[in-house]
């Protein structure tokens, strides 16, 4: 385990001219760097040891990093995209990730995206929105790097890397594109690394922030020929737009070199079977034409071909036609077929909203898409939706229907209508089954109103040391702080009520969204297994026993005179109008700050004693130093 602070940042390093000038940069800057290759197999010896002297010239500290599913990775990218970056961007980056996350480095920078690809693909759908403001921009960008396992499932599959599965290292570390900050003409870039060593002016100026990599030529070819246009077209024609290359560096870096011959041996080699001549579509769109002797719509059309084709493969256009056009030779004369009209391009009559869901969804959908006119029957991927912007989509759907929806059923219920049922039915299932069992404590912990208090609180600090030692527990266990901070609370209101299972309610992810955790600890053999107990409890997105605050009055709730609800939240989660104490009797707030851990105890002054309260917190603090303290990897006895 890396010291903490030995280094400021971990960059990965590809050997590319982009990478290479932002490590030059950085050391430039005064950061202790530490440079990490991923070396997906298809580098030469020679681009190994080049990485290694540049690298090692620098004094830089430099590790290499493997996977042994990667031609697996590749495979699945290229069914998902056509190409290998994709999978190689995912697993880099994963790699680097987890890599910072064992070793307490709080940033990851990557330098392999040019700043027009950091606009094309990660900015421009935020401009076309309206949205400017920076910190809503970071919040959606860190919702997309979350969703990204979801929406690339077959690929993280192949990885499986615990930190990013748990969603553990978005938590603990930040990852930031270089060139999303750093504005340089690529002859800039190129004037500065040959002054740097000679060794760069030797270099070819092919597609400067990649690797050169045969590998990722291979997929650049494979993109061309299956989908008919460059992988990496628009975001060249941004670095043209911004002035940071020619017109002559645009037809340089967008030239495929590898040979047909070689794109199927390299298919052969990963067990990918590339799309054949007669299977690409030429066009933008797929354009179904069909006759039928009675009346059928389009939608009808769709959900039948739903079952029978993938989803790339539904057509976004019907067009119905008295007869198709045949030539001379009895083939299907496709220069006679009709464009398709803009008034068809979904299929569907528009239907406006009548619910409030529906309303709310489709303003959302307004929003994001840039349509003028969306109708509740309107397929998401009908009338512009993709895989990126429905990661946003279910961002802001979260926002305003906090825990209802997993990124899975966006895909299955993909109109408003649909979705705003899905919606629903989860209100209604909730207000109908959920049940908050409560706590029963002694009766010396109860005032008998005698207090005319309204709230009360304490609270208690744990200082660098110790917050640090619980942030390294959290890592080497695979788990999160908020998974310790909940244990505790669990088995101190265990203890207090001398029962063997307990629940308490918990906020740590969505705001607003409470999960009641239930441990039975004569199941526990010690804090470790509690910790991923309650860790698991905090990453099922299907748990049956959470809610909403707001909903908690349509909640079944069996409390007695004796008994209390205890609510532990991460601070910022929470945004219900009016008191907490009016819901619980008691409640936990923790700040995870960088350097000090913040914990605010309130409690209902009418219902409960200050000064068993203040034992109760007392108690709190000296459980979780007595865990932190004792902490070793073979765990903390109960």
């Amino acid at each position: 385990m890396s010291q903490k602070g030995k280094y400021d940042c971990l960059l990965l390093y590809s050997g590319g001219k982009g990478s290479a000038y932002a490590l030059y940069r950085l050391v430039e800057m005064g950061y202790k760097v530490l440079a990490l290759t991923y070396n997906n197999g298809y580098f030469t010896k020679s681009d190994m040891e080049n990485i290694r002297m540049i690298t090692s010239k620098l004094g830089v500290d430099h590790v290499v990093l493997t996977h042994k599913n990667t031609d697996e990775i590749l495979k699945e990218s290229l069914i998902a995209a056509h190409t290998v970056c994709r999978g190689c961007f995912h697993i880099s980056s994963s790699l680097a990730g987890d890599y910072a996350y064992r070793n307490n480095i709080s940033l990851v920078v990557g330098a392999t995206l040019s700043r027009g690809q950091i606009l094309e693909n990660k900015l421009l759908m935020f401009y076309k929105q309206g949205i400017s403001d920076v910190s809503e921009i970071e919040r959606e960008l860190l919702n997309i790097q979350k969703g990204a396992r979801q929406m690339d499932k077959s690929i993280f599959d192949h990885m499986d890397i615990e930190s990013i599965s748990s969603g553990a290292v978005y938590d603990q570390v930040k990852f930031v594109d270089f060139y999303r900050y750093c504005d340089i003409t690529n002859q800039e870039m190129i004037s500065f690394l040959n002054q740097k060593d000679e060794y760069w002016i030797g270099r070819k100026n092919y597609a400067i922030y990649s690797t050169n990599c045969p590998v990722k030529q291979i997929g650049d070819y494979g993109h061309l020929h299956e989908r008919g246009f460059h992988y990496y077209g628009s975001a060249t024609s941004w670095e043209k737009r911004l002035n940071h290359i020619t017109i002559e560096n645009v037809k340089e870096d967008l030239k495929c070199y590898p040979t047909e011959k070689a794109f199927k041996n390299f298919s052969k080699r990963v067990g990918y079977e590339p799309v054949r001549q007669e299977q690409k579509i030429d066009t933008s769109y797929i354009c179904a034409y069909y006759v039928s002797e009675s009346e059928i719509s389009a939608t009808e059309l769709r959900e039948f071909l739903t079952d029978k084709l993938p989803g790339y493969m539904i057509p976004t256009y019907f067009v119905e036609m008295e007869k198709i056009p045949f030539t001379s030779n009895n083939k299907i004369d496709k220069k006679a077929l009709p464009e398709p009209e803009e008034n068809i391009n979904s299929g569907v009559e528009y239907v406006a909203p009548e619910s409030e869901t529906e309303e709310i969804l489709t303003e959302i959908w307004h929003r994001i898409l840039d349509v003028d006119k969306v109708g509740v029957k309107d397929n998401f991927f009908d009338i512009g939706g993709n895989s990126i912007l429905l990661i946003q989509m279910h961002s802001q759907v979260d926002r305003r229907f906090p825990g209802k929806t997993m990124m899975m059923d966006l895909f299955a219920y993909p109109t408003v209508s649909k979705l705003a049922n899905f919606i629903d039915s989860k209100n209604e299932k909730i207000c109908k089954y959920i049940s908050v069992e409560p706590v029963d404590l002694p009766v010396s912990y109860f005032c008998g109103g005698e207090k005319d208090l309204k709230a009360a609180s304490y609270s208690f600090t744990l200082n660098k040391q110790m917050s640090e030692k619980a942030k390294l527990m959290s890592k080497t266990e695979n788990i999160t702080t908020d998974d310790i901070w909940v244990a505790v609370y669990s088995y101190l209101f265990a203890q207090m009520a001398g029962k063997k299972e307990i629940a308490v309610q918990s906020i740590t992810g969505d705001v607003n969204r409470v999960v009641s955790v239930k441990n039975d600890f004569d199941a526990m053999k010690d804090f470790i297994q509690l910790f991923k107990n309650v860790n698991r409890q905090h990453r099922d997105e299907n748990q049956a026993e959470a809610y909403e605050i707001e909903e908690i009055k349509s909640i079944v709730m069996n409390k007695g005179n004796e008994s209390v609800i205890p609510l532990i939240f991460k601070k910022g989660l929470t945004n219900v109008k009016g008191n907490l104490m009016d819901i619980y009797d008691i409640s936990l707030e923790y700040d995870d700050g960088e350097e000090e851990m913040q914990f605010q105890f309130e409690y209902n002054g009418k219902v409960l004693k200050s000064d068993k309260m203040k034992e109760l917190v007392n108690s709190y603090y000296k459980i979780t130093k007595m865990i932190i303290d004792q902490y070793e990897p073979k765990g903390v006895v109960l």
